[in-house]
């Protein structure tokens, strides 16, 4: 995956200190990590290093920082060098700024068409383009979201999908203008939103507007986040063909991004019609909610007789397959055999099912650590074969094959 690094990352002249800025378009798919105050869940520098580095070393240059856990922050920020630094990252990792926490999406109806409501832990604060880049400006993030209006669900009706593409392009041209006049953002490109709900002809349009500011403004833009996506860890077939269709009209030289997403055969899914950036926020509320990952991931570099007829393949949901495990249950009680029989992580090669529902049973600390450690390694194995496998449309179609028949149940 370093490739995928490179070609994503234009590192700035090393020995004058300055920090490296997102530049080109990556390979997909991408994953980065997600953190809430600037830190990885669960994890602190120590845990994280636990990690395996053949895994970390591709993959721990980007953050997505969302803004709540980070309002209070804004004048820290002035203060030092770069928020990588403040939060402690490794060197030379990059920022991307988001509006809201894909892991905690706020509560609805407090955006207005002049501000977009933003909830830190005290309390709920509304940020103008104005207030929100004079914010930006002094995180100086490498890669930021442009302020938008995602308060919109696919239940919501034409008239608000409407209301948030017209709010978010407004927001958006304001947050151009502003760009352009700021010497603290001349190293960071800006994330432009595709709202809309679940009106495709609303999604084109507010494509369609971007592509418009883009060529006014000339500022510099990195990628596209398809925001507002249904919330429920598999998507549906129906979701799928929606984002498909979103993707095909925009532009081709920038990367897709998907928040929320990570149910591994959703991701597939997505990675085939384009998009190119997931986070792990999938991660850290599985982590939190004591499920560890289970699946097992197909060896490229092993023909396998495992396979499934293409055209079934579509039905197949992701909650027909064996994925996760609850470590709630009492039946893990008595089993000492590790998460994952062949998994080489820190918590799989050290513990067994029985200590961590131990630990769950009891609300310890230790729980989350250990199955943010399990499920990061797993993810990021997942990620890298997959990388692998999307260099071709082929490849990529027999990997989604053997993916569902190797982690179908066995009563199917």
């Amino acid at each position: 995956m370093m490739d995928q690094l490179e070609s994503i990352i234009s590192r700035v002249d090393e020995t004058n200190g300055e920090a490296e800025s997102l530049n080109t378009t990556p390979t997909s798919p991408l994953c980065i990590f997600h953190t809430k105050s600037g830190c990885i869940p669960h994890l602190t520098n120590e845990t994280f290093s636990y990690l395996d580095k053949q895994l970390t070393e591709d993959t721990v240059k980007i953050f997505q920082v969302p803004m709540p856990g980070v309002i209070e922050y804004g004048q820290t920020f002035e203060a030092t060098c770069s928020a990588a630094e403040l939060f402690c990252l490794p060197s030379k990792s990059s920022l991307y700024c988001t509006i809201q926490d894909p892991t905690n999406l706020p509560s609805t109806g407090y955006n207005t068409n002049k501000s977009v409501a933003v909830w830190s832990s005290s309390g709920r604060k509304s940020f103008t383009p104005k207030s929100y880049m004079e914010f930006i400006q002094r995180m100086k993030p490498d890669v930021y979201q442009a302020l938008a209006d995602g308060d919109v669900t696919s239940s919501e009706s034409r008239k608000r999908a409407i209301k948030s593409v017209n709010r978010s392009m407004q927001f958006l041209e304001e947050c151009m203008q502003m760009h352009k006049e700021a010497t603290a953002l001349k190293k960071s490109k800006i994330v432009c939103v595709v709202e809309g709900g679940g009106f495709l002809e609303e999604r084109k349009r507010c494509v369609k507007e971007i592509v418009c500011l883009e060529q006014e403004y000339k500022v510099p833009v990195f990628g596209y986040v398809i925001d507002s996506l249904p919330t429920e860890s598999v998507l549906s077939a129906a979701n799928i063909a929606f984002v498909k269709s979103i993707v095909e009209v925009l532009p081709r030289d920038k990367p897709v991004i998907v928040h929320g997403v990570g149910d591994p055969l959703s991701v597939i899914h997505l990675t085939e019609v384009g998009v190119s950036i997931f986070v792990t926020s999938y991660i850290s509320k599985l982590s939190d909610a004591n499920v560890a990952l289970i699946y097992n991931i197909p060896k490229l570099d092993h023909d396998t007789s495992v396979s499934v007829n293409d055209k079934n393949i579509e039905k197949v949901s992701g909650g027909e397959l064996n994925i996760t495990m609850q470590m709630s249950c009492e039946s893990h009680a008595r089993s000492f055999e590790p998460l994952m029989e062949n998994c080489t992580c820190y918590t799989c090669k050290n513990h067994t099912r029985a200590y961590i529902q131990h630990l769950v049973k009891l609300n310890e600390m230790l729980a989350p650590v250990l199955l943010m450690l399990h499920n990061l390694h797993h993810h990021l194995t997942f990620f890298k074969t997959l990388h692998n496998a999307s260099k071709s449309k082929n490849a990529l179609s027999l990997f989604k094959q053997q993916f569902v028949g190797i982690n179908r149940p066995i009563s199917s």
